[in-house]
């Protein structure tokens, strides 16, 4: 990495950093990988130039979701424009496929499945201890994942429906069992193989959803023989206990910094989101006398309104990200109907205008 620059001249790091969230530690980071490449990258401090995100996006997009933090999209359209820049290299994939995300109740089910009881037991015994949670109370955990999907459904609280979610809209669309992305096939496959199957269909939505760029994007942990390579092998190559990406670290620990190798944790912008909802809000009860979403049969509005409120204040809850989404798919409705590219039976206010929220 050290002569990197010799060899690789036009690539740049271009790094963001919330200086304002609590558990921010990126920056450290970022200059000990910048010591290592011998260049320096481009840094953005967003907690100096803006606090929030926006509601909407400046031009209607295809797809719900909020808009760019104005910090960002400044700074990246000034660095990409003055230098030249064509090609923009992006980590998605890497969390996924590289075992940060893996469950570890889903390998210790393939254990299980192949019959291999003691190295299962050893599983088991380490991960309890890393995660703090009784033995007996994983195992059973565990086990449930060989349950078919409608059953788990009613035993998992990650695929429990919200209050606010509309109960008829859910039963409809059997949303309970969607969220524990099983389809008619998956759901008698053994744990570690609907697991990637579900990793790389959630990934594939993700591409599919990309808005577009006038920066080219590229993706190096999406490219397909690191994809089949990494999808074949065993997945205690890629996590151990208490050793997340235990595949990578060990692949470039003769070439990452060693902190980096070692570090454990990742940066997160729950503050950013919080500070979104209160610096919008009286705009929002403004939508919540009348959602579009709730007159479609979405979510139910009074508890959508407690559980967003809720949010505001700092009450974070294990689907938080869900009521975001709700948020992004009523601004994107509004703006949709404003601009006619979709027709429905039911008008916004007289004198509303989804610009008003920018």
């Amino acid at each position: 990495m050290s002569r990197e620059p010799e060899l690789t001249p036009q690539v740049d790091t271009f790094s963001i950093y919330d200086s304002n969230e609590p558990d921010e530690d990126d920056f450290g980071y970022f200059k000990v990988v910048e010591q290592k490449r011998g260049r320096e990258g481009f840094h953005v401090d967003l907690g100096k130039t803006d606090v929030s995100f926006t509601l909407e996006q400046r031009d209607f997009v295809s797809t719900p979701g909020f808009g760019d933090r104005e910090g960002l999209r400044g700074a990246l359209s000034t660095l990409v424009k003055n230098g030249k820049y064509r090609v923009g290299l992006s980590g998605l994939g890497g969390d996924e496929l590289l075992g940060q995300s893996l469950d570890p109740r889903v390998q210790i089910a393939d254990l299980i499945a192949d019959l291999r009881f003691w190295a299962m037991a050893k599983q088991l015994v380490a991960w309890s201890l890393i995660i703090r949670r009784p033995w007996v109370q994983l195992l059973l955990q565990t086990v449930r994942l060989f349950l078919p999907t409608v059953i788990r459904a009613r035993m998992t609280q990650s695929a429990s429906v919200e209050p606010w979610i509309n109960r008829r809209f859910a039963r409809r669309h059997r949303l309970s069992i969607r969220r524990l992305g099983a389809t008619e096939e998956s759901q008698f496959w053994r744990p570690g193989l609907r697991d990637s199957f579900d990793t790389i269909t959630a990934l594939g939505q993700q591409m599919t959803f990309s808005r577009p760029s006038t920066l080219e994007k590229r993706y190096p942990y999406l490219d397909q023989t690191l994809v089949e390579f990494l999808v074949s092998i065993p997945s205690d190559q890629l996590l151990r206990p208490g050793k997340r990406r235990s595949l990578m670290r060990r692949a470039l620990v003769d070439v990452l910094p060693g902190e980096i190798i070692s570090r454990g944790t990742k940066a997160a912008a729950g503050r950013c989101h919080v500070l979104t909802l209160q610096k919008h809000w009286t705009r929002l009860e403004r939508i919540l006398e009348d959602p579009i979403t709730t007159q479609l049969g979405y979510v139910e509005r009074r508890e959508f309104h407690k559980a967003l409120a809720a949010a505001k204040n700092g009450q974070i809850s294990p689907y938080f990200l869900r009521l975001l989404r709700v948020v992004s798919l009523e601004m994107w409705l509004r703006a949709a109907i404003n601009r006619g590219v979709i027709r429905t039976r039911f008008t916004l206010p007289t004198g509303f205008s989804t610009r008003e929220l920018a």
